[in-house]
């Protein structure tokens, strides 16, 4: 009678073990994904085979991928273009040049023969084969049409030309090393879809042909879907399906992330990025700079016509306190960290970036008094004359962090004994008082990647200089300094990077003693991954392709081209320990079971 209950009893716990193993995943690839309770803000995005990605993507998108138009400067329009066409090489912020259709390239001392050796095997998303003939097409394309040759090839190639089965060599006049940039980064189209096109700049294109990782599926005023182009030559583990959704507002982006239902939202501040990260080791947030917030001080204004009351200024203002609200260190020389490579190693140790222009009213009021100003018996610096010096702060008034920003420098100014009123208009009035002159001290922001040359001739080249009152394409503080426009110019002209190293160190050496401006803290876009359901994301190259558009192509397409959904991952919610839970919790019970029939069974035998 014990050994038929015995037997009983493992035909029970046997069948509870056959369920276990039945619902219980047999080990996990990539270590497997860690559990976290859906009760924090869900890690689960809809499904780990879709990946969605949000770039700026707040309001209604217009349904264009033509990387020609006019429209193909909105963040989320860049990204979307990215993933379908594909440059020479891709350009990553602080990194080398990236292998895209060309592996590699040369260049004579001159850079007037630049040859780039193609890639093989390379397709289009419709199976064509493409080749050096393609790169040809696409580029006499471009300088046919003035309009779409936004980069000016046509001031610098004077021919392109395929040398040899795999190789394309561009013949140039303009021996400036940007230049290879401009040329590394332009999209190369397929001469098939464009032939036909009398205005490329005009075109509504929602089904580009290209030889980039993704292909369009279905693009609206809503969303933009991608599926994996099939020909793409990377053959690794990548994502199936990426979309690219839109939504109302900044906030309802937010929400969407906090949601659990982006992977990646790029480019809105979002105040709880901190504590949504700390919740879960599959979210992960980074904050690139890309510029700066910079105040720009009117050159031609009295006193801001005297370069030593500008820099007292820029000893006066607490930039520490003021750059909390970027969630940056301050800015010292006019050089995102990420860029340092572009200046000499002896400029830096003596002006590291951010620590000049630190706090010290000292030298404030040395400054001061040098200029000829005393201060009176109120406590207010004067000229010789008596007057006192009164300024207005302006700035966007609907950026909170601006307007923030200009009552905390408004009371340190009066605190030193400069009078500061305050003026917030709405961002377009305040733009345009900036371009035209009619301001005394501006808050606003400055754009800086892949290279500083850009930046450093917007701002401070005197090629840019227009009256008072004439709307002005750069040099918005009316700096008028030849020496500093030379080196700027020779820079950008420079065949090697340590050429260029030279002359940026001299105009930035000249500009932190004169400052015409003055960089307050580093502009950045907030970047948040989920990464929950997958593997090969990698931070340090989304964080370097984010900001490497200045020049054709935005590199997204290289992170993202790794990343995969984990193949243990299931995307119900349910994981690997919930499913060991639930087998242990079936064998319990089904032993519990089978103990009580056990003892109804011995009770009524006895």
């Amino acid at each position: 009678m014990a050994s038929t209950r015995f037997k009983r009893v493992m035909v029970l716990v046997i069948a509870a073990l056959a369920i276990l193993m039945a619902v219980v995943p047999m080990g996990t690839s990539n270590g497997g994904t860690p559990y976290y309770s859906p009760t924090t803000t869900s890690n689960n995005t809809s499904s780990a085979s879709v990946f969605y990605l949000a770039v700026d993507s707040y309001g209604s998108f217009t349904p264009n991928l033509n990387p020609f138009s006019g429209i193909a400067s909105s963040p989320y329009e860049i990204t979307a273009i990215s993933l379908v066409f594909s440059p020479l090489m891709y350009l990553m912020n602080g990194e080398s040049p990236q292998p895209a259709l060309a592996t590699g390239y040369s260049y004579s001392s001159n850079l007037t023969n630049i040859t780039f050796t193609l890639r093989s095997g390379v397709e289009y998303n419709n199976g064509v084969a493409f080749g050096p003939s393609d790169v040809v097409y696409s580029f006499n394309y471009i300088m046919n049409n003035s309009k779409i040759d936004s980069q000016g090839l046509t001031s610098f190639i004077k021919s392109v030309k395929q040398t040899g089965p795999t190789q394309v060599s561009f013949y140039t006049t303009n021996t400036a090393y940007t230049d290879l940039y401009k040329i590394m980064s332009q999209p190369i189209i397929y001469p098939g879809q464009w032939q036909n096109v009398t205005d490329p700049y005009s075109v509504t294109m929602t089904d580009p042909i290209g030889t980039g990782p993704f292909v369009a599926q279905s693009i609206s005023a809503s969303q933009f879907e991608f599926t994996w182009n099939d020909h793409y030559y990377y053959t690794g583990s990548h994502i199936t399906t990426l979309i690219i959704p839109s939504y109302p507002t900044v906030t309802a982006e937010a929400n969407a992330l906090a949601g659990g239902n982006i992977n990646w939202l790029s480019g809105a501040f979002d105040a709880a990025a901190s504590s949504w990260a700390s919740e879960s080791a599959s979210h992960f947030y980074f904050t690139p700079p890309s510029g700066f917030f910079m105040l720009w001080l009117n050159n031609l204004q009295w006193p801001l016509n005297n370069s030593n009351v500008r820099t007292a200024l820029a000893y006066v203002l607490n930039r520490q306190v003021l750059s909390n609200e970027s969630l940056q260190p301050p800015a010292g020389n006019f050089v995102i960290p990420a860029l340092s490579n572009y200046l000499d190693s002896s400029f830096l140790a003596k002006y590291p970036n951010g620590t000049y222009y630190t706090l010290n009213l000292t030298h404030a009021a040395s400054l001061m008094q040098k200029a000829g100003f005393t201060k009176n018996s109120n406590g207010y610096w004067a000229a010789s004359n008596g007057t006192t010096i009164t300024v207005t702060l302006s700035g966007n008034g609907a950026a909170a962090n601006v307007v923030a920003n200009l009552q905390e420098i408004k009371t340190e100014l009066n605190s030193f004994g400069i009078n500061a009123n305050i003026y917030t208009p709405s961002g377009a009035t305040f733009y345009a008082n900036i371009y035209n002159g009619n301001y005394s001290i501006g808050l606003g922001f400055l754009s800086s990647a892949i290279n500083p040359i850009g930046a450093l001739n917007v701002s401070f080249s005197n090629y840019w200089l227009e009256p008072k009152g004439v709307s002005a394409l750069g040099d918005y503080s009316r700096y008028n300094n030849a020496t500093v426009t030379h080196d700027i110019s020779m820079a950008a002209i420079q065949p090697t990077l340590q050429g260029q190293r030279q002359y940026i160190s001299a105009a930035l050496s000249i500009l932190l003693n004169t400052t015409p401006s003055i960089p307050i803290a580093m502009t950045i876009s907030q970047n948040e991954f989920n990464t929950y359901g997958y593997s090969g994301v990698n931070y340090t190259s989304f964080r370097d392709a984010l900001y490497s558009n200045t020049f054709g192509l935005i590199s997204i397409a290289v992170p993202l081209t790794s990343v995969h959904a984990n193949s243990s991952t299931s995307t119900s919610g349910i994981s690997t320990l919930d499913y060991a839970l639930i087998g242990v919790a079936v064998v319990v019970i089904v032993a519990a079971v089978a103990a009580l029939a056990l003892r109804r069974k011995k009770t009524k035998e006895e």
